[in-house]
């Protein structure tokens, strides 16, 4: 049954105003001609500010091609749009996920007259999915495009100064900006951080080909990674030989399964990877982690080195390691994060192997390294090395499972 115009106006009257859906009207070049109550607890401002403004300051920074795109379509197919998900910005500045759907009017000349549609607020469920979705497309562009680069930070003997080995730690260009770390967790959140991070070691052992033999390269790996066996397939490329590579395991949470990390770890030292235990007094888990895995290296925390000369719990601590290594008669142990002379002076005399930070070398690109780069001279090295074995050992003690 048809509608009269009093019925319409009635229902129209009630939707402006009890929904909690925004109710808007567009016209055909974008600007809010109208736009209901709910504009202030959904976008915080009232409908007075927002009247007269384009629709597309409303939305988030990093949708807003997404938005205009959806725009120009409408407005060239003179079409609505169904259930469109993107991020408006409130007037605070923060995001918020939204769904919008919209219809177009046309008049008798098929001339488009602008468009009305309703917004609403996703649930935290919907919002999450939308936001995995584009954290996943972000992440493939990465790895589709290979948006990332490679720096190195040289590592230092704490017995002669001179440089024995560099770390690759990964840098993302062209890509939306924000911390190495935050990169690879956003790729394990929508399941593609084992791809991120063997890219990243392809990439660093592609630029490594070319360093002097006697360096060896550290890359990172997280556990669930190295439990994969995925980079066996690139060690066995042979891009330079494995017993230059050592694989850093990073991470701050316990592992769940060692049997499955120890199995992927001992494939790699089948091939002569040495592996290293990062972050050693971070968090409860490295210390299981050495233990557990029995590693080559033990990388001692910034947190433990910065500082450490003045703080007599960071030395024992430090102390600790060095007897522990001592003691195995296997591993040696680096400070990371070095950055003072006085510093530096107390992780050599507390008996560690070696040492990388600011304070010796900032990381570079390979093309900014000098080969012949030392620690500067006027600290006290060690007067000789600990006496532990310096061969890897034999692949048969390979990592134990608990």
């Amino acid at each position: 049954m048809a509608l009269d115009q009093v019925r319409v106006n009635r229902l129209w009257e009630a939707v402006r105003l009890t929904s909690h859906e925004l109710v808007w009207e567009l016209d055909p070049s974008g600007v809010i001609r109208y736009i209901n109550d709910a504009s202030e607890e959904l976008l915080g401002s009232p409908p007075a500010e927002l009247v007269g403004r384009n629709v597309l300051s409303l939305i988030h920074p990093d949708d807003v091609e997404g938005a205009r795109e959806v725009l120009r379509t409408c407005t060239e197919r003179r079409t609505g749009w169904r259930q469109v998900r993107t991020r408006a910005l409130r007037a605070d500045g923060r995001p918020l996920w939204v769904e919008t759907s919209g219809v177009a009017h046309v008049g008798h000349e098929d001339e488009l007259l602008g468009f009305t549609a309703t917004t609403r607020r996703l649930d935290a469920d919907d919002a999450r999915a939308a936001q995995l979705l584009i954290t996943r497309q972000r992440v493939e562009e990465v790895i589709r495009e290979g948006l990332l680069t490679t720096v190195w930070q040289p590592i230092f003997s704490l017995y002669d100064g001179a440089m024995v080995g560099l770390e690759a730690l990964s840098r993302f260009s062209g890509a939306e900006a924000q911390p190495p770390d935050r990169w690879f967790a956003d790729a394990f959140d929508v399941g593609l951080g084992h791809s991120l991070e063997t890219l990243a070691v392809r990439s660093a052992l592609a630029i490594a080909r070319d360093f002097p033999e006697h360096l060896y390269l550290s890359v990172n790996l997280s556990p669930e990674t190295v439990a994969t066996g995925e980079l066996r397939a690139v060690v066995e490329q042979d891009i330079i030989p494995a017993e230059r590579i050592v694989v850093e395991l990073t991470e701050h949470v316990s592992i769940d399964n060692y049997e499955t990390v120890a199995a992927g770890i001992g494939i790699l030292r089948n091939a002569g990877v040495r592996l290293a235990v990062d972050d050693a007094g971070a968090g409860f888990a490295s210390f299981r982690h050495i233990l557990q895995l029995q590693p080559d290296m033990i990388k001692l925390d910034q947190s433990i080195t910065r500082g450490i000369t003045e703080n007599p719990a960071q030395r024992a601590l430090a102390t600790a390691l060095v007897l522990f290594a001592l003691e195995v008669g296997s591993m040696t142990v680096t400070a990371e994060g070095v950055e003072t002379s006085d510093d530096l002076s107390t992780v050599s005399s507390l008996g560690l192997d070696a040492a990388q930070g600011f304070y010796m070398a900032r990381p570079r690109p390979a093309s900014e390294i000098d080969w012949g780069m030392a620690i500067a001279p006027g600290w006290p090295v060690a007067a000789e090395p600990p006496r532990r074995p310096r061969p890897r050992r034999p692949a048969s003690r390979s990592a134990r499972p608990s």
